[in-house]
């Protein structure tokens, strides 16, 4: 089994909540270092390397859905160059250890608003 946390369309009753249907969702966390940026119809999170905090669902998921998630984030495996996002290892501030999808270069996306709560249902 696998942990995975998620911060935008695979939260509870957003557009792809139906991937994390059949699985274990543990709870709401939050997990410090990233900010949120606003993509529109989606959000993406990058590194910030400081106590910048997101919000986030915390779900078990076997490796079946995980393969499938992979595809929804175009995330093709460590190193690819195709990826869209990565797949990195975290742990939320209560303690829980997972992975979470983040964006690579900030820099490349300046023009894009940040989402300063860093819970993506706050731009609704």
């Amino acid at each position: 089994m696998n942990t995975i946390f998620v911060y935008g369309t695979l939260r509870k009753k957003q557009t792809n909540s139906s991937y994390l249907k059949k699985t274990e969702f543990i709870g709401f966390d939050r997990v410090k270092g990233f900010i949120m940026l606003d993509f529109g119809d989606y959000p993406m999170i990058f590194e910030s390397g400081n106590d910048n905090i997101i919000k986030v669902e915390i779900y078990r998921i076997d490796d079946y859905t995980l393969k499938q998630i992979d595809q929804l984030e175009e995330y093709y495996g460590e190193g690819s160059i195709d990826n869209l996002y990565s797949r990195l290892p975290v742990e939320s501030l209560s303690g829980i250890k997972g992975f979470i999808y983040t964006g690579g270069n900030v820099n490349d996306y300046k023009n894009l608003d940040i989402i300063e709560s860093g819970d993506w249902l706050d731009r609704i």
